[in-house]
């Protein structure tokens, strides 16, 4: 997988968040893409595949499933490696 460091990630990047809803409403980095894996394959409708995708989760773990099943359906999908800590994810809903 291709891997980048969330402090390369432009605007030109589609974010990911491939945690679980109730993970996600507390805190995420802006702006807000929810595809939690276990509904990745139904929900990646909602990206532009012509834009590249910076998937992350807390860890790194779940993002790493998620960018391989994004490539498999032809996005350009990095990985955000070694996930995000909780401090950069402010935002929430």
């Amino acid at each position: 997988l291709s891997q980048v460091a969330i402090e390369e990630v432009t605007a030109e990047h589609q974010l990911v968040d491939g945690r679980l809803p109730e993970e996600f409403a507390p805190g995420h980095v802006p702006p807000p893409n929810s595809l939690p894996l276990a509904r990745l394959r139904e929900l990646a409708v909602q990206l532009d595949a012509r834009r590249p995708c910076a998937v992350y989760c807390d860890s790194g773990r779940r993002s790493a499933s998620a960018t391989y099943l994004l490539c498999e359906r032809g996005f350009d999908a990095r990985l955000v490696a070694g996930g995000v800590p909780a401090e950069l994810m402010t935002e929430s809903r």
